[in-house]
């Protein structure tokens, strides 16, 4: 099953595995696509990471992720979403998952 997810195409194949392949951006970024690029991240940073977040999670004060793990799903998140994210810099420290939504669609 593959879906548009704003610049990207997200597919999951029968191992769970996420594939994906960088689309032109041509569609705006929903909320519900933004956080399956977030749920998709933390599947690739470790699997089963993706089915604890929801738009109320801080993924670090809720325990999904570590420090050690942030930077790996943010580099993950950034390969999803196809191009670098300008307000995640080596001192972001926000893991709110609305405030990751909200830099998706601004990007």
């Amino acid at each position: 099953m593959a879906e548009k997810a704003g610049q990207t195409l997200v597919s999951w194949n029968l191992n769970s595995r996420i594939e994906t392949t960088t689309e032109s951006r041509t569609m705006q970024l929903t909320d519900e696509k933004a956080l399956e690029l977030i749920r998709a991240a933390l599947e690739k940073t470790k699997p089963g990471l993706g089915a604890k977040a929801d738009v109320n999670t801080h993924l670090i004060k809720d325990k999904v992720i570590d420090s050690l793990d942030s930077m790996n799903f943010l580099f993950e998140l950034e390969e999803l979403h196809g191009a670098q994210l300008d307000a995640i810099d080596e001192t972001f420290d926000d893991f709110r998952v609305s405030r990751l939504i909200e830099i998706l669609k601004a990007a």
